[in-house]
């Protein structure tokens, strides 16, 4: 298994990894690489990744973050309360 221990500003990625937002905000997190690898994810705690962003393994292996398409709802509302009424 892979461990992605921190996350880098550059480097050539060899592998990807695409995750959901729910995925993406969590530091310890056991995963499978786009091209069908076991990896793990130990990050600091609080660290939010994005799109695009870099981690890296201990032997300097990179992996860049895909962003998974996730479902948007849409509410057309006049009534600001009502939108925030609807949202809450």
């Amino acid at each position: 298994m892979i461990s992605l221990t921190q996350r880098v500003e550059t480097g050539d990625s060899t592998a990807t990894l695409t995750l959901t937002l729910e995925h993406r905000s969590r530091g310890r997190l056991r995963v499978k690489l786009d091209d069908g690898r076991d990896a793990g994810l130990f990050l600091e705690r609080g660290t939010i990744l994005r799109g695009g962003d870099l981690v890296s393994t201990d032997d300097d292996e990179v992996v860049q973050i895909i962003a998974a398409n996730e479902p948007v709802s849409t509410i057309p509302v006049r009534d600001p309360l009502l939108k925030a009424r609807a949202c809450y």
